[in-house]
């Protein structure tokens, strides 16, 4: 029969905890009257304990993903870096031994990628003499998946009657003037010039430079972006609703001042937000002229984790093999317990890579 006295409030604190919560018990405590055929199952010899676990989760930042638990190369590995190849969007996992968690390959056509890359628009194939005008034997820079593209002439690889031109510093240039057509249709063109875009119905944009014309499209987009002044490292990604409160800007032409018109594959840039998509209609080709003239980091942005005791009826000792999930009994802590007596866990608790330890269970509990 199972006796507990309690005096005090006192005693009863020092006696908890006096049952295993959820009919399991954790480590390092010490749980009255639980040595019994009742619990254990076995009211002589050996009584089995099966560790219990709980799978971890891990919170990814992007540009990280969880690989497959079997491929950790340590027990706390967790999140890790994207490889180059691949993009990581980042999000929450469950430890699996299944499968890497949170990475997909770059797809065809744009099989490369930086590591930690965050998402598809930053894979990227190298770019060919095809997509440089003039250019013959090499270019450099990378074409990426989300239209996005860096490709430019290298020195001594122009073609007969060209000449090679550095790229061009623009953080000094003079402006003369901005033209403009907003998304409502609202025009600001100083020289008389009325401009019309008819492509995706963007606004459009133009500043005049002493050293030529740089030319550029805008959006008013349902989604927001990553200000250019924190990062321009990456591409960035956005849809063409041009729709939506997000001012957008991209430079697409430089007019020399001869006339030659050169196409520039630079990226969307996120320049900032307005109230609603009537102001960004209104307001959005302007700005982008606007900050493209007076502030060169945006122009640049555009271009560029038991003791015995005597014979007597005694209580059997119960020798209590604490299981670590691997089914290897030697590897197993074990402590004894008297029948109808306390029954005391390992003071340290088991670990298992990907989980988190939460008690053992007997076969009466299963």
């Amino acid at each position: 029969m199972k006796k507990m006295f309690l005096t005090s409030l006192f005693a009863t604190m020092v006696a908890m905890p006096a049952f295993a919560d959820n009919n399991s018990y954790t480590n390092n405590q010490t749980y009255e009257n639980s040595c019994t055929v009742d619990v254990l199952g076995e009211s002589s010899g050996t009584a089995p304990a099966t560790a219990q676990w709980s799978a971890n989760t891990y919170s990814c930042a992007a540009g990280e993903y969880l690989p497959d638990g079997d491929n950790w190369t340590t027990d706390n590995q967790g999140c890790t870096q994207c490889p180059a190849g691949s993009y990581c969007w980042g999000d929450t996992f469950t430890y699996s031994e299944s499968g890497d968690q949170g990475i997909n390959s770059c797809p065809v056509g744009y099989p490369s990628s930086v590591a930690g890359a965050s998402s598809q628009g930053e894979c990227y194939t190298a770019c060919t003499t095809s997509q440089v005008a003039h250019s013959v034997t090499s270019v450099s820079g990378n074409s990426y998946s989300d239209g996005t593209n860096t490709c430019e002439a290298t020195s001594g690889n122009c073609a007969t009657g060209y000449t090679y031109v550095a790229r061009a510093d623009t953080s000094s240039y003079q402006d003369t003037g901005i033209r403009y057509k907003s998304h409502d249709g609202n025009n600001d063109a100083t020289d008389g010039e009325a401009l019309s875009s008819d492509t995706l119905a963007l606004g459009e944009w133009r500043c005049d430079f002493t050293q030529g014309e740089l030319q550029g499209i805008a959006s008013c987009n349902n989604i927001a972006g990553e200000n250019y002044d924190e990062d321009t490292s990456a591409p960035n990604t956005m849809n063409t609703s041009s729709t939506g409160q997000y001012c957008w800007c991209r430079a697409t032409h430089w007019m020399k001042p001869n006339g030659e018109k050169v196409a520039l594959s630079g990226a969307w840039v996120f320049l900032d937000g307005n109230e609603d998509a009537g102001g960004c209609a209104d307001a959005c080709a302007f700005r982008c002229a606007y900050y493209a003239v007076y502030d060169s980091g945006f122009r640049g942005a555009l271009l560029g984790s038991v003791g015995a005791i005597p014979a007597h009826c005694a209580a059997n000792t119960i020798t209590v093999n604490w299981g670590d999930g691997d089914n290897n009994p030697n590897n197993n802590p074990t402590t004894q317990c008297i029948y109808d007596g306390a029954l005391t866990t390992p003071a340290t608790a088991p670990t298992k890579r990907g989980y988190t330890f939460t008690g053992w269970t007997f076969s009466t509990q299963q």
